[in-house]
């Protein structure tokens, strides 16, 4: 319990009063001149609150336009998916809520009004073979977090069969984990279609087997060489069809392709069929599912009955080479001897320097007459001479020289291009005895390339374009709605004004008063208090009105939150239990612009002190250094907030105080989230309430925005 203290007498001369009363007139008129001043201000600003009111006239007719404008484009990006044959999806993985668009309903055949969009509903119309393998896809993308890319089959009411791709990415909730899917179904059956037809059509004969040994699929190549149709093959394990010597030995090369995950290519096979046998060359290869996980084997096979016929037929390894050479569609030239002064070539090769059977393709060529000679070789521009051409450059370093661009004009004036590799041919000692080189023509490549190169330009232009204008729109909207913002702004400033301003006036009727009286120093302190409150009201007025980008300065970040704390200890009217714990970041500094970054925090510390109850009042300070980020907490033990409005304090003014503008919160989220921080908040850990203020110690670079053109 504090002592009483006794009153003491004073005795003060008429001297001395009429001196208090002579400087309490000065201040007076000093007080009545500034109050003179702040209303010429407001006069000012209302003037300019009426200009701005009929831009926001403006502004909010252009809003509406644009609003009209963007119904339209979603009505066109509706009647897109339709013509696109694709269909929107959106699932929310947390509370399993799905958006399906109109267009997916109708690829689907389901009507919206009976079928409801979910999970349940995608599992009835999906064909139950694909069903698995699209679950486990679907189940390992949400896992991972990953892309998904799936195709599969549905069947329809009317059970007609479609193939879907489904295309979807993931969101991630803020501790990573995956929280929705959003993505796009594309009917492919057409598609499909088609690939089968061109399957269909190629002369090797592809299958797909899984890892049970059934046949999934078969081209139509294959299952003629059967003497089967399609539909007697798939499904079928290869032991039933195949005797068993032959179904063992191809499925011991399905499980070593299985196991090391890897192409076995070359198998040649016996392939006995009801009618006759064929020799066949087989390439089997790994087929792995969205996880990695081998699903089954890919096999391409080829009948070599007839070449192994051929080969029987064939004694010497030039005329097998020959025969190799003339079927293949590039062109091959060769030399028998490492001077390369003679080099012959295949047909394909003869056709692509418009030359005959018995010209001399060589460069190198002794005779200046040769058809070789007058060929020209430029590579970069730069005209190359015959050792530098890849057959004689491979012979000359005894290496393999790879593709490499050349372009070649012959004497008839064609100019066209090649994709040239070279390579030495050895003897068994090793000695170079020729070479060998694969000409191929890619002019009609070049050409496209140069077509998508341009095409690619357009695009980019257009895009860019089309960038700048949705930027343009967006700036714009953001305008809008800082002016209807200020709108709301006015009534808020001009009732908020007031009252301190009236406080002021009457504090100092009272100075006049009761002048020499002991309640002086307490209508003086009201004076100080009230001034405190309209500056800050005008401060996050100005902040929120007028907020810039920061200028980025290295900030020891503990230093001002030390500052802020003398602030705060300063403007608190009763005593306030300060616990800071703050060392572990005394040597840490961030780019940041202090000015802002100090705003941010005097507001936090003067909501939590306006919040403190008069007894046993708290207020934690922490902080603690997050790998690339400082993370720092304000935590007091006030009431509180409210569930119900937790999420809307951050709202602009929005504020559960008697007194102020509700700027203030909103204003720090506007500037950590410019300085690609975070701002959240929570309950404290007994009561009371908890903002959490998470800032990056470096800033990512940015290049400098171009000026908005004022309107």
């Amino acid at each position: 319990m504090k002592k009483k203290l006794k009153p003491r007498s004073v005795t003060v001369s008429e001297k001395e009063i009429r001196q208090k009363l002579t400087r309490a007139n000065r201040e007076l008129s000093a007080a009545n001149e500034e109050l003179s001043m702040t209303n010429e201000k407001l006069r000012t600003a209302n003037e300019k609150l009426v200009a701005t009111n009929e831009e926001l006239r403006i502004e909010t007719e252009e809003h509406r336009r644009m609003e009209e404008a963007l119904r339209e484009s979603e009505s066109r990006l509706n009647q897109a998916q339709t013509v696109a044959g694709a269909g929107v999806w959106d699932w929310d993985i947390s509370s399993d809520k799905h958006f399906w668009s109109d267009s997916l309903f109708r690829m689907f055949r389901l009507n919206p009004l009976k079928v409801k969009a979910s999970f349940r509903s995608w599992r009835s119309i999906s064909h139950p073979d694909d069903l698995p393998l699209a679950e486990k896809n679907l189940e390992f993308a949400i896992k991972k977090g990953t892309h998904l890319d799936i195709e599969y089959r549905i069947v329809l009411p009317s059970d007609e069969v479609r193939w879907i791709r489904t295309i979807a990415d993931v969101v991630r909730d803020a501790k990573g984990k995956t929280s929705r899917l959003i993505g796009m179904c594309v009917d492919v059956t057409d598609r499909k279609l088609e690939l089968e037809s061109i399957l269909d059509s190629s002369p090797a004969m592809i299958f797909y087997k899984d890892k049970e040994n059934r046949l999934l699929r078969v081209n139509r190549t294959f299952a003629e060489a059967m003497h089967l149709s399609k539909e007697q093959m798939e499904g079928k394990s290869i032991f039933d069809l195949y005797p068993k010597e032959q179904a063992e030995a191809s499925w011991k090369d399905d499980l070593e392709v299985i196991r090391r995950r890897k192409p076995k290519l070359g198998i040649i096979e016996s392939m006995k069929t009801s009618q006759d046998t064929r020799i066949v060359e087989i390439h089997k290869v790994p087929s792995f599912g969205q996880d990695g996980s081998v699903t089954g084997v890919v096999g391409f096979a080829i009948d070599i009955t007839e070449l192994k016929d051929a080969e029987r037929e064939v004694l010497t390894q030039r005329q097998r080479i020959h025969a190799i050479m003339e079927a293949v569609p590039v062109g091959v030239s060769f030399s028998e001897d490492s001077s390369c002064v003679t080099i012959k070539g295949n047909a394909a090769l003869m056709a692509q320097f418009e030359m005959g059977p018995d010209d001399n393709v060589s460069a190198s060529a002794e005779s200046e007459s040769a058809a070789g000679r007058k060929v020209r070789y430029f590579r970069e521009g730069q005209e190359l001479c015959a050792d530098e051409l890849p057959l004689q450059q491979a012979v000359r370093e005894n290496r393999n020289i790879g593709p490499a661009e050349l372009e070649i004009l012959l004497p008839s004036g064609k100019r066209w291009f090649a994709l040239a590799s070279g390579a030495p041919i050895l003897d068994n000692e090793g000695k170079i005895i020729g070479g060998v080189a694969v000409t191929e023509d890619i002019t009609e490549r070049k050409l496209m390339e140069a077509v998508l190169k341009r095409d690619k330009q357009i695009v980019e232009k257009l895009v860019d374009d089309r960038t700048r204008e949705l930027l343009e729109v967006q700036l714009e909207l953001e305008r809008a709605r800082r002016l209807s913002d200020i709108g709301t702004l006015s009534a808020t400033v001009a009732h908020e004004l007031r009252n301190p301003l009236a406080a002021m006036s009457m504090a100092a009727y009272n100075i006049e008063r009761k002048a020499g009286s002991p309640e002086l120093e307490k209508h003086l302190s009201t004076i100080s208090k009230k001034i405190a409150e309209s500056d800050q009201i005008i401060n996050n007025l100005l902040f929120y009105s007028r907020l810039k980008p920061p200028s980025l300065e290295t900030v020891n970040i503990r230093g001002l939150i030390e500052e802020c704390v003398e602030v705060l200890e300063k403007r608190s009217r009763q005593k306030i239990d300060l616990i800071k714990d703050v060392d572990s970041i005394s040597d840490i500094t961030i780019e940041a612009d202090p000015i802002q970054i100090r705003e941010v925090f005097n507001n936090i510390f003067n909501n939590a002190r306006d919040a403190v109850p008069s007894e046993n009042p708290v207020i934690q300070v922490g902080a603690v250094d997050d790998e690339k980020f400082v993370k720092v907490s304000i935590e007091d033990n006030g009431p509180g907030i409210a569930k119900d409005i937790i999420d809307k304090i951050f709202d602009p003014f929005f504020t559960t105080k008697a007194k102020g503008t509700g700027l203030g919160l909103s204003v720090c989220r506007q500037i950590v989230g410019m300085h690609d921080g975070e701002i959240t908040v929570k309950r404290g850990l007994t009561k009371g309430t908890c903002i959490l203020v998470r800032l990056p110690k470096k800033q990512e670079r940015r290049p400098a925005k171009k000026a908005r053109k004022k309107r």
